[in-house]
């Protein structure tokens, strides 16, 4: 246990010295309350100066080249029923205020799903003996490879990786949350560097893993990035600001299923979810049904065992621990809530940016068939064996909502570049002080 400890402390160390087709490009980006069914995108859509970006709970962000008054004049908006947010650059909605990113550092930018991929195999390759590249956990709908890394100092072998205690982490399973996706490579770099430089970490690191899928939902991703079109009768794109994964369905104009609304615990309860396949929660036909999900709860069955998971989101600045589909208390409440107030406290210590704890009993809504409340559950935890005498844990999680605060509405998913790297490393922080904490406080089951 000690050496385990020391390891992350090690890395604290450290971390305190250390295109699609259309071109929107220059148009002024609003959002607005929608209020009537000439606020929807079949209405407001016009190939020559508007496109719809994402409508949502009554609210509608669109990039048009029109002024205030012609915005008023054809779509009947009040002035108090709309907010201007800067202009697009480069397919991407910046903040007024934000600077370009310097050329050159990885972190001053978000990149493509092929960019990704290449970064962390080819960090793998000039660290073989710290980090392993697995290629494909499964595929996409369409057919893109899920891929893990691996992070110890101990061997990767089978037989003496199930000795291991692992802390899991996953990122992007929600398209548009592309800060979450820069946390994963930040926090990978951050351990290649203390391996490299710290005989202590690497000592502490041959008795617990790491194990990262960065990108659960590429097709998606890939949407926001690149954008697949404006909407049409045929097909729903929203481009950057798309949530879902890229499933299809027969005689139906919608797409995609809310990955986090997927798993099977608590799926579909009635709330927390919609049996619409045009919502942006919708939680699929049946759960585990998307080839993304089945390959995350496979991959977690086979890496066990796993005494920690942390699920990286944005936005609101949350620290959300079990459980989501119910204001139950979960069981061992005490101690998930104790981890994640101090998990919140440490991120606050970077930055002094406040992320609220908390579960389903004080969030804004509840949640079902998320990856949180199936990797607490006994489904996920059963086979979870592994360490002295083979005993089954409980999988403590939580779900760290990053920047900005919640009342930055549909654009704080647009977080601009310049905040890439303080939200990283303040989600680092959160990281390696949940990692102390799991350690201490293993649950059997």
């Amino acid at each position: 246990m000690q050496s385990f400890l020391t390891a992350i402390a090690i890395l604290v160390g450290v971390l305190i010295q250390t295109q699609g087709e259309d071109s929107y490009e220059n148009r002024n980006v609003w959002q607005c309350t929608a209020t009537s069914e000439y606020h929807s995108p079949e209405y407001l859509d016009n190939p020559a100066h508007t496109h719809t970006w994402y409508r949502h709970n009554g609210l509608v962000a669109f990039a048009t080249s029109l002024e205030w008054p012609q915005i008023q004049e054809l779509h009947g908006f009040a002035e108090e029923q709309c907010h201007k947010f800067g202009k697009v650059r480069d397919q991407h909605i910046l903040d007024e205020d934000s600077v370009s990113a310097q050329e050159g550092g990885w972190f001053d930018r978000y990149h493509t799903y092929s960019d990704i991929k290449k970064f962390f195999k080819n960090l793998a390759h000039k660290n073989p003996h710290f980090m392993k590249y697995v290629p494909s956990i499964g595929k996409s709908h369409k057919g893109r490879d899920l891929f893990a890394v691996h992070f110890t100092a101990g061997s990767h072998s089978r037989s003496q990786s199930i000795k291991r205690p692992k802390i899991y982490i996953q990122c992007l399973i929600h398209a548009r949350e592309w800060i979450s996706g820069s946390v994963c490579q930040y926090f990978a770099k951050q351990l290649v560097h203390s391996y490299k430089k710290s005989k202590k970490f690497r000592q502490g690191m041959l008795n617990l893993e790491y194990v990262m899928v960065p990108v659960v939902n590429p097709d998606g991703y890939e949407i926001t990035m690149q954008g697949h079109g404006s909407p049409s009768s045929e097909k729903i794109y929203t481009a950057r600001f798309w949530r879902k994964n890229e499933r299809e369905f027969s005689h139906s104009k919608c797409m995609g299923v809310d990955l986090n609304r997927n798993f099977p615990y608590k799926w579909y309860q009635k709330t927390g979810s919609s049996s619409n396949k045009c919502r942006e929660d919708y939680h699929g036909p049946y759960p585990t049904s998307e080839p993304e999900v089945r390959a995350v709860i496979k991959y977690m069955k086979r890496i066990r065992p796993v005494l920690g998971a942390i699920d990286f989101h944005s936005f609101s600045q949350l620290v959300l621990y079990p459980w989501s589909a119910t204001k139950k208390n979960p069981p061992h409440y005490s101690t998930l809530k104790r981890i994640s107030v101090d998990t919140a406290k440490s991120i606050f210590k970077v930055n002094k940016k406040v992320y609220v704890p908390m579960n389903g009993k004080q969030f804004f809504y509840l949640a079902s068939g998320t990856f949180g409340d199936w990797a607490y559950s006994s489904k996920a935890s059963k086979p979870n064996k592994g360490l002295k005498g083979n005993r089954a844990y409980r999988i403590i999680n939580v779900t760290i909502e990053l920047r900005p605060t919640a009342n930055k509405k549909l654009i704080g998913f647009v977080l601009p570049e310049k905040q890439i790297k303080p939200t990283c490393r303040e989600a680092t922080q959160g990281i390696v002080t949940f990692t102390k904490a799991v350690l201490r406080n293993k649950i059997p089951l």
